[in-house]
């Protein structure tokens, strides 16, 4: 499919979480923000997670661990969170 059918209005992109998180970070543009993403994951899924309100009852060490290849990586190494707390229990 090449042809796009459906593009979002300014109203709502004003209110798209995405935008929300480049306005934080200083990115006027999505693709710089994706390139930002690709090159620096170490930065970026913190900057998510932090924008996205995540709590973690036990803070990573690593972001992201790599030793097994790319297809085996290991996120938030050495975190807890609850699905739970994070969900329903927070906003109880």
């Amino acid at each position: 499919m090449s042809e796009v059918v459906w593009r979002p209005d300014e109203e709502t992109l004003e209110h798209a979480n995405v935008v929300r998180l480049m306005r934080r970070h200083g990115y006027d543009d999505y693709w710089d923000l994706v390139r930002r993403s690709q090159e620096d994951p170490e930065w970026f899924w913190p900057a998510a997670i932090e924008d996205m309100g995540l709590d973690f009852s036990r803070h990573w060490e690593q972001v992201v661990d790599l030793s097994r290849g790319p297809e085996w990586a290991t996120w938030f190494v050495g975190s807890r969170v609850s699905i739970a707390w994070n969900c329903v229990h927070r906003w109880a």
